[in-house]
């Protein structure tokens, strides 16, 4: 897998190019746009890397334990927001996600 950051260099996620697919952590408490519960990407990323190729996106909320996907075509019905410190971002309502809750073995010391 191959490490994905966004155009203002901060770290995304990491794509898998020969599955079409990008794997995501996030804290929900701390991500989820709470005006409209949706989860956003680097708008450059998405529509240069991720968009084309049509990749799957999963997203893990460390915090529920709950793993969104997605299709990035999906993200075309999203809306644009430009926040400060981050580069520009694509969101998506999580109603348009898929999801799934998943059991996280725990860290071992």
């Amino acid at each position: 897998m191959q490490p994905l950051y966004s155009s203002n260099n901060k770290l995304i996620g990491y794509i898998d190019q020969n599955a079409k697919v990008l794997h995501k952590r996030f804290k929900g408490s701390k991500h989820i746009f709470k005006k409209d519960k949706s989860l956003g990407l680097d708008y450059e990323a998405w529509k240069t890397v991720l968009l084309p190729e049509n990749y799957e996106i999963r997203a893990l909320d460390e915090e529920k334990q709950i793993v969104y996907y997605t299709e990035s075509k999906q993200f075309l019905g999203g809306h644009v927001k430009h926040f400060d410190n981050h580069a520009l971002q694509v969101f998506l309502p999580l109603k348009n996600w898929k999801s799934k809750k998943i059991v996280l073995q725990p860290k071992l010391l």
